[in-house]
């Protein structure tokens, strides 16, 4: 006799074993059902269970099931966008039986709407070249990831921290839950609204750039304030901190592991490193896990930084902590120069423009920013 689904999600959540053997069966006989196999897929495989509010958008559940709704709401909680990734891997493994089974609980004509939704949610062009554009950056961020990791392992302190918690004396910051910081140094505001054109944030005290176009928003040094950001399809706001130094990978890297596969460039095969940087009267010093120590100052209108390379610490795994071969340097100076430098130097010789040269600088006059290839560690110095 074919086991039938326990009648609460309480069993699922539980672990019974009756339940884990419904993961395989397409006769899903409920809405009830179909929320216990997407929870138990979730602790199967590790992952943040679905909210409700993803179910009805992914899956077409009838908003007049508004019995279902709150109880999924209280046993999932509300969609935060951190989940939403984590859902999504629950539907893919559901699948192959999810497109025929659900489509038994919708009438014939919504059938095809209903199929046209879920594809789209998951598959639609548009949507994974926007996703592939973030897990290209989250790869360009691994050496600023594994470095804040490590720091983690060693402090307790967690990388991903609610404003609330990074500012704790700052109340306004309590009113702000879903913004969040991503390291010391970058601010991150999901937009977790469907349709939204533009999302309220808050930064805290101090001078934020915007990431995506280098615009620098002034603040008080005692005081946060709240910032309206415009937010197309394409767009997660994300700020930077005035002072930061962020190391990043090379964005020409396509994986992170060996690469086996002809013309697929791994994280070992290009050896350098790209710091971003956004100079500060308050003097910043970074040393990285492979060896690198990079400080960054203004000093009266000039920008000073520089770069060394030292011997990496023996317990870092030595697949990542290689010294890098050259460096680019990308610095944003909106708010800092109203033009082009009028000179930049590398342990006091003149390092002249151009991008087809190392080492040499270009300046993008619009955004303000500034990029400086170096062949190796030095003394920069730029005056406006």
């Amino acid at each position: 006799m074919k086991e039938t689904a326990p009648s609460s999600l309480e069993s699922i959540l539980s672990g019974d074993q009756a339940a884990v053997a419904l993961l395989n069966d397409r006769d899903v006989p409920s809405w009830q059902v179909l929320l216990e196999h997407l929870v138990l897929a979730s602790r199967a495989n590790r992952l943040e269970p679905p909210s409700a509010e993803l179910v009805e958008a992914l899956l077409g559940v009838d908003p007049d099931l508004a019995g279902w709704r709150e109880r999924a709401f209280r046993v999932m909680g509300h969609l935060r966008s951190e989940h939403i990734t984590a859902a999504q891997k629950v539907l893919v493994i559901l699948r192959p039986w999810l497109g025929e089974a659900i489509l038994r609980f919708r009438s014939p004509e919504s059938r095809e709407g209903l199929a046209a939704r879920y594809e789209l949610a998951l598959f639609d062009a548009d949507a994974l070249e926007v996703a592939r554009a973030y897990f290209r950056l989250r790869m360009e961020l691994f050496p600023y990831v594994f470095h804040y990791l490590l720091r983690a392992s060693e402090t307790g302190r967690p990388m991903v921290r609610s404003l609330w918690m990074a500012y704790p004396d700052d109340r306004q910051t309590r009113d702000h839950e879903r913004d969040f910081l991503f390291g010391p140094d970058l601010l991150v505001a999901p937009v977790y609204i469907e349709g939204a054109t533009d999302r309220e944030l808050y930064l805290p005290a101090g001078d934020w750039v915007d990431f995506w176009t280098a615009q620098r928003i002034d603040g008080s040094p005692a005081q946060g304030q709240v910032h309206l950001r415009d937010t197309p399809i394409d767009v997660i706001p994300l700020y930077v901190r005035d002072g930061a130094l962020i190391p990043m990978a090379d964005p020409t890297i396509d994986t992170l592991v060996d690469a086996t596969e002809e013309g697929v460039v791994s994280y070992q095969d290009v050896p350098h490193l790209r710091l971003l940087a956004v100079p500060s009267s308050s003097p910043a010093e970074l040393a990285l896990f492979n060896g690198v120590t990079a400080t960054s100052a203004l000093v009266g209108d000039d920008v000073h930084l520089s770069i060394s390379v030292g011997d990496p610490p023996a317990d870092v795994d030595e697949r990542v902590a290689f010294p890098p071969e050259d460096f680019t340097l990308h610095l944003l100076l909106d708010g800092l120069f109203d033009g082009p430098p009028s000179a930049v130097t590398i342990d006091g010789a003149p390092v002249p423009a151009g991008d087809d040269c190392r080492p040499c600088y270009t300046f993008d006059d619009d955004r303000r920013t500034l990029d400086i290839t170096l062949d190796g560690p030095g003394d920069i110095e730029v005056s406006p």
